[in-house]
């Protein structure tokens, strides 16, 4: 069963991957991610968004399994677990986005995406 939802989820989750891959290469838009504080992040810190892209990949496969376009089976205790930590995340994504962010860029970019992920994603939990 293909749903809507998951796909979307997947595809927002996969560009904020690709994002932190390309700030892993020290391209200079680090003003949309982690606060806008380092235009380009410094070597010392690129592990972190090193991490975070592996987060986003596997987060980013599990909605393609949940939409059905790819094998990628856990129990639906876990599955529910992992969507629940990620609409939470993306609550939070959203909350420090709007209050704490002090980046225009990361405003603009990251408030939408966020958001839109955040409802997806809900409605994936809640409806798949």
């Amino acid at each position: 069963m293909c749903s809507l939802f998951p796909v979307i989820c997947s595809i927002i989750t996969f560009i904020m991957c690709f994002l932190h891959i390309l700030l892993v290469l020290g391209v200079p838009i680090g003003e949309y991610v982690l606060g806008g504080k380092d235009r380009v992040i410094p070597r010392e810190k690129r592990h972190i968004d090193g991490i975070i892209a592996c987060v986003f990949l596997f987060i980013g496969l599990f909605y393609l399994g949940k939409a059905g376009l790819i094998s990628f089976y856990f129990s639906p205790l876990f599955s529910k677990g992992i969507m629940i930590a990620y609409t939470v995340f993306l609550a939070y994504a959203i909350i420090g986005n709007i209050f704490f962010t002090k980046s225009k860029k990361e405003k603009i970019v990251m408030i939408p995406a966020s958001v839109i992920a955040f409802i997806c994603s809900l409605f994936t939990l809640l409806l798949v």
